[in-house]
């Protein structure tokens, strides 16, 4: 997936079009996003969270987009949009907010490419899936729990429907396996309708995804989290690393490298860690790294210590 301008995310019975931004910003100190939108009298001052006013004056640009729906603050860095049809959305700035605080000289102009990216991925949503861009992701049981919660608060487009199901496969306890179309600008979650359309049940759509997520992410290089560390940090800044889990067998050269049993964190989607089991000190850092991510990144999937074996993952219990 590439770097995307904009990240929004269609509930359930908009059947799972999620776009979920690859862009790995940070932000910097002393950099106010909110700063090169301001318009003096735009009444979004008064918002005494940073995020909130960053998000009040974007909102002239998504109603000034879609004059046909209804558009709504839902919160900090998210709309809510509802179209003539009945079917919602909610549109997520998070990314857009890393980007300006990034850059603040380009927010405007970032600002403007997010909106116009609503639209063209709206245009996208009732797209044949491609089955070369499916993907296989990992995502907590919380994550399934919103969506879910979301499209049972929401009726069907057409009042009678029944709302696509998500296929899942496990993976862990607390996490599983979604499925994704990845296409340039964003990520769409596959849903039952999608595997009827593709004529595949679960088990073949599992094996597509890792298929493809192999053959394109091949890259498992890795450095020190910090200069003398043995713990080690995947980043290929595709918004992947999570889901080389799945590739089992590619970490067996990795395993060779590490001081006794090779041990693995996910804590977010960009995010994997890894050590050896030899030194309780390695483990212990290893750990507290992983629950720091857990908890700070934006795309948390779960701390827990795994151990890599040929036959597959195991939770750490004994250490």
């Amino acid at each position: 997936m590439h770097p995307a301008q904009h990240s929004f995310s269609p509930c359930l019975a908009c059947a799972f079009a999620f776009a979920l931004a690859s862009t790995c910003l940070i932000g910097c100190d002393g950099c106010s996003p909110t700063e090169p939108l301001a318009q003096e009298g735009d009444g979004c001052t008064s918002r005494e969270d940073e995020a909130a006013r960053f998000t009040c004056r974007v909102a002239p640009l998504v109603h000034a987009s879609l004059p046909e729906a209804t558009v709504s603050e839902a919160g900090p860095l998210s709309f809510d949009i509802v179209f003539e049809d009945g079917q919602r959305m909610r549109a997520n700035l998070d990314n857009l907010w890393a980007e300006c605080g990034a850059r603040p000289d380009t927010c405007e102009s970032n600002a403007q490419r997010w909106v116009s990216g609503i639209s063209e991925s709206i245009a996208a949503w009732n797209a044949a899936v491609d089955p070369a861009r499916v993907r296989a992701v990992l995502k907590p049981d919380a994550w399934f729990a919103a969506l879910e919660a979301e499209s049972r608060a929401m009726p069907a487009p057409d009042g009678t429907s029944p709302r696509p199901e998500l296929p899942t496969t496990p993976f862990q306890p607390g996490v599983r396996v979604a499925y994704v179309e990845d296409r340039s600008d964003s990520m769409r979650v596959l849903t039952s309708d999608d595997l009827a359309d593709l004529q595949l049940d679960v088990p073949s759509l599992h094996a597509l995804a890792l298929a493809n997520l192999r053959a394109a992410c091949a890259d498992f290089g890795f450095a020190p989290v910090e200069d003398g560390s043995r713990v080690m940090t995947l980043r290929a800044g595709d918004s992947y690393e999570a889901s080389r889990l799945l590739l089992l067998d590619a970490w067996a050269p990795i395993a060779q490298q590490v001081e006794g049993q090779l041990l693995v964190a996910a804590p977010s989607r960009d995010h994997v860690l890894f050590t050896g089991d030899a030194r309780a000190d390695d483990v212990a850092a290893l750990r507290r790294l992983a629950q720091a991510h857990a908890a700070s990144d934006g795309h948390g999937i779960d701390p827990m210590l795994l151990r890599w074996s040929a036959g597959g993952w195991t939770p750490v219990s004994d250490l």
